[in-house]
């Protein structure tokens, strides 16, 4: 007589690693398949399907299924069938993935951050450049004429004019 053993796990995990369990009795399997909601195979017969391997990072002995990198639309129910010569034993574990918050930025916000942190250096940048030049301006010897410090006034230099009388003939 066979019959089908049925237990329900729920598991929250971080999206970059998560460990399913699979329960087995001792006796060799003959049949074994992990699904995703009911409908995507995953692993049969110990070979991982080509659209999951980026995902799967192991399948233990006992059936145990390690997954990674996982975001968060591979939530949902994960069934492990295992058949063997006294029946089938069928463990629905339903994956409920926790987003870390950095993980949880969008590639749109990653963006945003990358460029809000670029203006930030390029501000910065320029401003040590407008310091130095700033800096150097103030330290260029003066041309000849300027050497006057600021706040004196001019020196004014007079020449000699010959005053004389007016000549005969003139008269104002």
């Amino acid at each position: 007589m066979t019959a089908t053993l049925f237990k329900q796990t729920f598991l929250i995990s971080s999206s970059s690693e998560t460990t399913m369990p699979c329960s087995s009795s001792e006796s060799p399997r003959t049949g074994f398949i992990w699904r995703f909601n009911h409908s995507q195979i995953i692993v049969n017969d110990g070979t991982v399907m080509k659209e999951w391997r980026q995902q799967v990072k192991s399948v233990s002995e006992s059936g145990d299924l390690t997954l990674k990198d996982l975001p968060v639309d591979y939530e949902g129910l994960y069934t492990c069938e295992i058949s063997n010569a006294e029946g089938t034993n069928v463990t629905n574990t339903y994956l409920r993935i926790e987003k870390s918050q950095v993980s949880a930025l969008t590639g749109g916000q990653t963006a945003g951050i990358v460029f809000g942190v670029g203006v930030g250096v390029a501000l910065v940048i320029l401003a040590a450049v407008a310091v130095v030049l700033y800096i150097k301006r103030e330290k260029k010897p003066k041309a000849e004429g300027d050497n006057q410090a600021e706040g004196d006034s001019p020196t004014v230099r007079y020449s000699p004019v010959n005053v004389s009388e007016p000549a005969a003939g003139d008269e104002h």
